[in-house]
């Protein structure tokens, strides 16, 4: 029988507590939240227009995450393409 070592941590991303399940640990969400609180600051601080809402920033902080996320994938598969022809 496989153990569950998934566990809840406790976060605040721009303001708002939230309860995430998660298996990894503890330094990697630390790093993943603070990241995403980077970033939603940056965005509600200047960004595209002032009087932005947190769910325009956190929307847009998703738009910005998946779109790095797709062209890392992009990239990946390139390199592959290339280590292939070795």
């Amino acid at each position: 029988m496989e153990q569950n070592t998934k566990r809840k941590i406790a976060v605040e991303i721009a303001g708002v507590s939230l309860t995430l399940v998660t298996d990894e640990n503890g330094a990697f969400v630390d790093n993943v939240v603070a990241q995403v609180n980077e970033r939603m600051e940056a965005i509600l601080a200047g960004g595209i227009r002032t009087g932005t809402s947190t769910l325009d920033a956190a929307l847009l902080c998703a738009i910005d995450s998946v779109g790095e996320r797709l062209k890392a994938e992009k990239r990946m598969r390139n390199l592959e393409a290339q280590l292939s022809l070795y």
